[in-house]
């Protein structure tokens, strides 16, 4: 996917789908967060980043809640990544991670990144969602069989919202069909 010349428009429509997605949850009284993964060379795309403050603006989320997961493509992915590039995420207040996709690699890229860039380890790569599951919720650990119940109430109360879907995600509708359509 990052070697295609659609790399910016794919990556800026899921950006925009999950700014969507925690507009939705904020309209329900959620404070859910998001992340996405985002090739490299787009952290270091200033087109990129101007697409991503238009969709900020345009929403009433705190940008906080948004993790762009930097996913490296290779030895020495990201050491020329643009200083004002970097800066301008984050005045934005869209938090940064690395994403290596259990391979260590991005232990590689923090190396080579040098004393420029400072990055906290505050994320796992394991994801923790919740899920419809029988009558009530669960939590789920993704990549794995781990499913614990969910018992409160607010929640509970949201029960008419758990069916629905993104336009993007159905049962109807593969999510790569849905992302090659906006594109074309």
């Amino acid at each position: 996917m990052e070697r295609t010349p659609l790399v910016r428009e794919l990556t800026y429509i899921v950006v925009a789908d999950a700014i969507r997605s925690m507009q939705l949850w904020a309209d329900a009284g959620s404070d859910l967060g998001v992340s996405v993964n985002v090739p490299y060379k787009l952290v270091d795309d200033p087109q990129f980043v101007d697409g991503l403050t238009g969709l900020l603006q345009d929403a009433d989320v705190p940008p906080g809640r948004l993790t762009l997961e930097i996913v490296p493509a290779g030895p020495g992915a990201g050491s020329e990544l643009d200083e004002e590039v970097l800066r301008r995420i984050a005045e934005l207040g869209v938090r940064l991670s690395l994403d290596d996709g259990g391979r260590a690699s991005s232990f590689a890229a923090l190396r080579v990144l040098g004393p420029r860039h400072r990055f906290s380890v505050n994320t796992q790569e394991l994801d923790l969602t919740v899920l419809p599951r029988g009558d009530g919720l669960s939590l789920h650990l993704t990549g794995t069989e781990f499913f614990a119940p969910v018992r409160d109430a607010e929640l509970d109360a949201l029960r008419e919202f758990w069916p629905i879907t993104l336009e993007s995600e159905s049962p109807q509708l593969y999510r790569g069909e849905y992302l090659l359509g906006e594109v074309l």
